[in-house]
């Protein structure tokens, strides 16, 4: 091979090579690029996401907290504060109170929360009385973060809720009318004193003349004439015994741990309580 070809090929192997280096230039460079893109739909996804989140936090109408594990409040959304009362929600974070202190046992409340959550990753719906007659039910979890134990949760208001099913509960066992308890809570306790060592007394009550209330001044004023009656014995009777309306004008009391002769003296102090009353419904009285 002459000097000529020689240069040739010298030329043709540089041309080769830089063709190569040219490809694997633009190759790099769109691969980079490439990358540079999904980082920033990835970015735009996120940013997107946690927008979404912080909005979803913010109009969600169940109160959402995040806590220590000794429950001091780091972050509330506005349901929360609505549901708490609390006012200068940015003040009150920087001073982080205390959750509990929201609920009437604190102390108890947040220990059995924590304790359950040591057993199990999660609390759903349960029950916490708080103040003011109020009720809420509370879901948690526990949750780790850079080393530091949090509790994140839900707080809902189901006051209204836990008052019907106390009602419900109250009126099972008790009359409506007179607030006395009723015979099926009556016999239950009859049950009670039956099985025990003690002696008991058992009083039968039957209104004398009651149709009459009822049949001159209208149902109204037998019902007044039955409330009255109600306080009498009431204030004739002690903790331990049971007083309770049977239905109509019939009423039973037990007193509790009395024989026969205290038990006696008692019916006799009723009744004479009875015969002191005087029932006035407009211009009529009644005894």
């Amino acid at each position: 091979i002459d000097n000529s070809q020689r240069a040739l090929f010298s030329h043709l192997d540089f041309a080769s090579g830089a063709l190569m280096f040219l490809s694997f230039s633009s190759l790099i460079t769109t691969r980079i690029n490439g990358d540079r893109e999904q980082r920033a739909i990835a970015q735009k996804t996120t940013i997107q996401t946690l927008e979404k989140y912080q909005t979803l936090y913010h109009n969600a109408l169940e109160g959402l907290f995040t806590t220590l594990a000794d429950g001091r409040l780091l972050e509330v959304n506005p349901a929360l504060e609505k549901i708490l009362g609390l006012e200068f929600t940015q003040q009150l974070i920087a001073n982080q109170p205390f959750l509990q202190h929201y609920f009437t046992e604190p102390d108890s409340v947040w220990k059995k929360i924590t304790h359950t959550l040591k057993q199990q990753t999660f609390i759903e719906a349960f029950e916490i009385q708080g103040q003011d007659n109020t009720w809420y039910g509370l879901s948690a979890r526990h949750i780790n973060t850079n080393n530091v134990d949090l509790i994140e949760g839900s707080l809902i208001d189901i006051s209204l809720r836990k008052q019907q099913e106390l009602q419900l509960s109250y009126l099972a066992n008790h009359d409506p009318l007179t607030q006395l308890y009723n015979r099926n809570e009556f016999e239950n306790y009859l049950q009670d004193a039956i099985r025990s060592q003690s002696t008991h007394t058992l009083l039968f009550i039957d209104l004398d003349q009651f149709k009459i209330i009822n049949d001159t001044c209208g149902h109204a004023a037998g019902d007044e004439c039955l409330r009255q009656v109600a306080a009498i014995f009431k204030e004739h009777t002690g903790q331990q015994d049971m007083l309770a309306r049977l239905g109509g004008d019939e009423f039973g009391i037990v007193f509790w741990d009395q024989n026969q002769a205290t038990g006696k003296a008692s019916a006799e102090r009723i009744r004479l309580a009875l015969e002191a009353n005087h029932f006035q419904w407009l211009q009529r009285i009644f005894k």
